[in-house]
């Protein structure tokens, strides 16, 4: 009958309710933790080791015009902790180049100063 089936869909919107208010809960919850120092950030980087330079001698690369170098290049801003520390770097006409790191690395103030 009418009256069973409104019932019905009453429970069911109840529970789809408590269920919504429960995950609402549990994610205020995280998010509030992930600033208070309880939980770990989502992204953190768990590697304190720098990892190796990965580099490639290809034949012939010798030959090629030298384009931009450093050596021993540091830098810091405002005389504060040194974002780069003795860069030593070659890059010869026709190399293709990827720079990578983490955030706040030194990869566009590296850029900046060979520009």
């Amino acid at each position: 009958s009418n009256g069973e089936i409104r019932t019905e869909v009453a429970k069911l919107r109840a529970a789809a309710r408590a269920e919504k208010k429960e995950l609402d809960n549990s994610q205020r919850t995280t998010f509030k933790n992930m600033f208070s120092g309880k939980t770990a950030p989502l992204y953190e980087d768990t590697n304190t080791e720098e990892p190796p330079p990965i580099i490639y001698d290809a034949p012939g690369t010798a030959s090629r015009e030298l384009v931009v170098a450093t050596k021993d290049l540091s830098f810091s801003y405002d005389y504060s902790e040194q974002i780069l520390k003795e860069v030593n770097l070659e890059l010869r006409a026709g190399w293709c180049v990827g720079l990578f790191g983490n955030n706040s690395a030194g990869k566009t103030t590296l850029a900046r100063l060979l520009s």
